[in-house]
């Protein structure tokens, strides 16, 4: 991990294509640390979150490239390493875990980001019928050190649902995320992939309440 954080520490300092492909053997070590760590965290995780079941770490990756046409940034490469474990990996619109590991931050997350509007639509759908059910998920991670999302959180509630509702302030955010951040020494132990299986097996039940109401979605 050490090794990873260092190079991309270095890659921040030097985001060009020639240094890049000059340290190339070093970006390889430092990738295929990373996709140890999270193959060991989706192999622990995937007996209490069946779906993860036959994922590759390869698959869950993204790629280290960033898109540059329409940013005003045009830095080539990303400082950070992350992964998406959901069924059907990266790409997956199913609620899942990610894993952060940058020189600037380092955190992990479970749930939905920017999920599309029809599934948006079911997971609020779901917190109106089990208002109690996602509160009390909510609430009880949050005194665990767990954060919210609260980028994008609508002012008034969403369209379509009643705005006098005892449980808007649940029905507000545009991406259902519990996230926490990762020490050093969580990632610099022995044992880093148990740990980091550890917090996403907390947030579980998190993940199940939405991937339910996506999948009802799905059967309508």
């Amino acid at each position: 991990m050490k090794e990873i954080l260092q190079y991309l520490s270095d890659l921040d300092q030097n985001n060009n294509s020639e240094w890049f492909h000059a340290n190339k053997p070093r970006y390889d070590r430092a990738r295929n640390t990373y996709l140890v760590v999270v193959q060991k965290v989706i192999d622990l995780l995937q007996f209490d979150d069946p779906r993860l079941s036959g994922l590759e770490a390869k698959d869950a990756m993204f790629r280290i490239f960033r898109d540059i046409r329409f940013s005003k940034d045009k830095t080539p490469y990303k400082t950070h390493f992350g992964a998406y474990m959901a069924r059907g990996g990266r790409k997956s619109r199913e609620a899942g875990y990610y894993l952060h590991i940058g020189n600037d931050e380092m955190f992990l997350a479970a749930g939905v980001h920017s999920p599309e509007k029809a599934d948006l639509h079911a997971v609020r759908q779901e917190i109106l019928y089990q208002p109690d059910t996602f509160g009390s998920l909510l609430e009880t991670k949050r005194t665990q050190g767990y954060s919210t999302s609260e980028r994008d959180k609508l002012v008034k509630g969403p369209m379509g649902f009643p705005k006098d509702s005892p449980h808007i302030e649940y029905l507000k955010y545009k991406h259902y995320l519990l996230s926490h951040p990762l020490a050093e020494q969580e990632l610099f132990a022995e044992n880093a992939p148990a740990v980091i299986a550890g917090h996403f097996r907390e947030l579980v039940p998190f993940t199940e309440f939405i991937n339910t109401a996506l999948e009802f979605k799905g059967n309508e």
